[in-house]
């Protein structure tokens, strides 16, 4: 089945309806755009990371967001464009979402962050990342970066 846009989120999804569409980060020679859509009726959101610096693509992650019965909880797989690979777990606290993920690098390495999306009002959204790590390397936060719906 073809993505949807507006299409109805699964029930245990609902609370990432706001992410649907096109989101875009740009500063200082440096972009981000994230686009996101409801496929297969609505149980699963697909969702797609094109991230450059300057005018060259940096890297690009393909990601499935769906509902785990088994764990009852929401998860997500994707594949980066350099044959790396990502999991997580996705839970709300408060207004904030925290995305846990385990991270694959193509060499093998493994590590780890935890993302924070928080919707400010339908155009605008900010995401920071923590807890950052990769093989034994640890790595500085990342402040809240802003987002606007295109």
């Amino acid at each position: 089945m073809a993505g949807c846009l507006n299409a109805e989120p699964i029930k245990q999804l609902g609370f990432l309806k706001w992410m649907e569409g096109t989101w875009v980060h740009e500063s200082e020679g440096s972009s981000v755009r994230m686009t996101s859509r409801w496929i297969e009726g609505g149980k699963f959101l697909e969702r797609s990371f094109d991230i450059n610096m300057g005018t060259e693509p940096l890297k690009k992650l393909r990601q499935t967001v769906f509902w785990d019965p088994a764990k009852k909880q929401v998860r997500s797989w994707g594949v980066y464009s350099d044959g790396g690979f990502e999991e997580a777990v996705w839970k709300m606290k408060g207004a904030t979402l925290f995305v846990s993920r385990e991270i694959t690098r193509a060499d093998g390495v493994r590590g780890k962050a935890v993302s924070h999306w928080t919707l400010i009002d339908k155009k605008n959204c900010a995401w920071s990342s923590n807890k950052r790590s990769m093989g034994k390397e640890k790595f500085p936060d990342i402040p809240g970066t802003s987002l606007r719906k295109d």
